[in-house]
């Protein structure tokens, strides 16, 4: 585990509240974006949790150069900030979701588990907002065609915000084979993350194209 954040208190006390989780082997704290990129390269910690405002380059731009260092990691970002223009933004960037500050210790410690199992930490309420503001702001992504008719209803139930394990029950597969699928998915479309994957797959109209083929 490895948070970025350069409050140093803010940082300690994630720490701490982290290093109760008998699931968490370590915790380290990186100040700043070159601090963290070494820290990844040297660690490569399950999950990051990412402040947005970073001394030098912010937690986007950090994100991105974690990324190029240790492509599948996820980060999650923590902001005070809102806005659907970070928050696409942020998805952009390659960011797994994120965490408000300030939240209750049970939603950071669900939010970091989730993470670590490759789920979106993304509020659902939110997911439609994201994907109308994709659509009408970028044009440019290209997804792959070739995914298969499973792959392709994998993805359909990740963009409505389900985990692993509902997936897995829902299409009555193991959810070994579901994760397999999921990583299957984010290698052909390009994505760090199931959110990226999810957002990639509207922008460019798949994820239309599959949910009028589910409604025929």
């Amino acid at each position: 585990m490895l948070i970025v954040e350069d409050q140093r208190m803010l940082a300690d006390a994630l720490a701490l509240t982290l290093a109760d989780d008998p699931g968490i082997a370590s915790v380290e704290i990186a100040a700043d974006g070159e601090a963290a990129v070494r820290a990844v390269a040297a660690e490569q910690p399950d999950v990051v949790i990412m402040d947005h405002h970073l001394p030098g380059p912010d937690g986007l731009a950090v994100t991105r150069a974690v990324h190029r260092v240790c492509p599948d990691v996820p980060v999650v970002m923590l902001t005070g900030d809102t806005s659907d223009e970070l928050l696409l933004a942020a998805v952009n960037a390659g960011i797994s979701g994120f965490l408000i500050k300030d939240q209750a210790v049970e939603r950071l410690m669900d939010a970091v588990r989730r993470a670590a199992d490759g789920e979106m930490v993304w509020p659902a309420e939110r997911m439609a907002r994201l994907l109308a503001r994709s659509r009408r702001t970028a044009t440019t992504a290209k997804a792959s065609s070739d995914l298969t008719p499973r792959e392709r209803d994998v993805l359909r139930l990740m963009s409505e915000g389900l985990d692993n394990k509902v997936i897995a029950e829902r299409l009555r597969l193991s959810l070994a084979t579901v994760r397999g699928y999921v990583q299957q998915v984010l290698a052909k479309l390009g994505a760090h993350s199931k959110l990226e994957a999810v957002v990639i797959a509207s922008r460019t109209g798949l994820l239309s194209d599959l949910r009028k083929t589910t409604a025929k």
